[in-house]
């Protein structure tokens, strides 16, 4: 299919056959492979992001890796260990 393409509003859903992509690859969805990609047209993951990412409320990895703001910025550079607190 080329050319633009109308939604409308309705009751039930939209079911799109082929990859959908939205601007000039700012917002692509793989329909063969369920991989969707956010400034990209080639998800390399389910959700894969090429640019900054802002998370409102908790962030969560898994089971395992839970990161929230309590008084200010947090930053990152990698987590090593089981997460206890270590006397140094």
């Amino acid at each position: 299919m080329s050319g633009d393409i109308n939604v409308q509003t309705f009751s039930g859903k939209v079911n799109i056959s082929n990859n959908l992509l939205v601007g000039s690859g700012h917002l692509f969805v793989d329909t063969q492979n369920n991989l969707v990609g956010l400034r990209t047209s080639d998800p390399q993951a389910g959700l894969h992001v090429e640019s900054n990412t802002y998370v409102r409320d908790d962030f969560r990895v898994g089971q395992s890796i839970v990161m929230h703001e309590t008084s200010g910025l947090h930053t990152a550079g990698s987590f090593v260990g089981d997460g206890q607190v270590l006397d140094l």
